[in-house]
C-alpha cells in the first residue's frame, strides 16, 4: 500500500483512541416492595391504598367472610391529584 492510500483508510476508519464513549446507565423503577409507585396521571404523588366504605361495612356486618370483601375493595389513589389508579 501507498501512502496515500494508508492516509485515505486512515481518515475513514477513526482510532479507536479518538471515538468518543459516554458511561451512562438506564434506571428502570419497576416499584418497589413498599408499593409506592409514581403517579401515572401527575408523576407527582405516590399511590396509596384506602378500604372503601363499602368494605369496611362488609367486614363489619359479614363477619368473617367481609374481610374478604374488605380487602378485595381496596382503592388506590395519587397523594397528589387524587387520581384513582
Amino acid at each position: 500500500m501507498s501512502d496515500e492510500e494508508i492516509s485515505a483508510v486512515s481518515r475513514e476508519v477513526p482510532n479507536v483512541a479518538q471515538r468518543s464513549t459516554s458511561n451512562t446507565a438506564t434506571v428502570i423503577d419497576i416499584g418497589g416492595s413498599s408499593g409506592n409507585t409514581s403517579c401515572k396521571m401527575c408523576h407527582n404523588g405516590c399511590i396509596k391504598s384506602h378500604f372503601s366504605c363499602f368494605g369496611v361495612f362488609c367486614a363489619i356486618v359479614c363477619f368473617p367472610l367481609g374481610l374478604l370483601c374488605l380487602f378485595c375493595t381496596k382503592e388506590y389513589r395519587c397523594t397528589s391529584c387524587g387520581a384513582c389508579v
